[in-house]
């Protein structure tokens, strides 16, 4: 069953999940296109101007997408925000794997 947060994303809000999804999913291409490998994510080495736009367009549509979630009351505590980010990362780990980098 799913959850009242899970069901607003899927059926309101998903237009704004898929926003999201799509931009992160864009920038693994960047950095696929642009041989970042996954040492240099982590030290931020390689990086274009492009990446760290799409990357604070990300944060900030996520941002944004949380403060709803919170508005309507469907986040409420930690367990749903815990569940609710685990569902985020889920998703992020999925396209993670279908556009790979170089370690």
């Amino acid at each position: 069953m799913e959850k009242p947060w899970e069901k607003f994303l899927n059926t309101v809000g998903q237009k704004k999940l898929d926003e999201i999804l799509n931009l992160y999913y864009h920038l693994r291409n960047l950095f696929q296109e642009n041989n970042v490998k996954n040492y240099q994510l982590e030290k931020g080495e390689g990086l274009t101007r492009e990446m760290y736009v799409t990357r604070d367009r990300i944060i900030n549509r996520t941002i944004e997408l949380n403060g709803v979630l919170r508005k309507y009351g469907l986040i409420e505590n930690p367990k749903e925000e815990k569940e609710y980010s685990d569902y985020l990362v889920s998703f992020f780990r999925n396209i993670d794997l279908e556009t790979p980098l170089q370690d």
